[in-house]
């Protein structure tokens, strides 16, 4: 719903919640990693690269994780970046998702 909400309406939701150009940069570094992670596997000098784009990632979040370090301490916050990380994954997958129904239903009228 929010995925077509945002392309029914792109004017209102231009920099709400994770639609910062913060929230994209983060996304898309860690999607950059997860390649990065594949390609790996065949050349490994790319894991390097994938952990400077997930160091990047986190760079770009560091307002929300200072935010949990001062909330609940240091601990708690390094506790959250895997959670953090699987919330841009999944973030990632749900536009994906979104975008493919969105241009379903325009397909079909429904």
């Amino acid at each position: 719903p929010w995925t077509q909400l945002i392309l029914d309406h792109p004017e209102l939701t231009q920099s709400d919640l994770n639609l910062s150009a913060q929230a994209r940069s983060a996304l898309s570094l860690t999607w950059l990693a997860l390649a990065l992670v594949e390609v790996g596997f065949w050349w490994p000098q790319a894991r390097l690269a994938a952990l400077a784009s997930l160091a990047a990632s986190l760079a770009v979040s560091w307002r929300y994780l200072a935010w949990l370090a001062r909330m609940r301490g240091f601990g708690f916050a390094l506790a959250c970046v895997p959670l953090h990380l699987l919330y841009q994954v999944y973030s990632g997958v749900a536009a994906i998702v979104g975008v493919a129904r969105y241009g379903m239903r325009r397909m079909t009228g429904h």
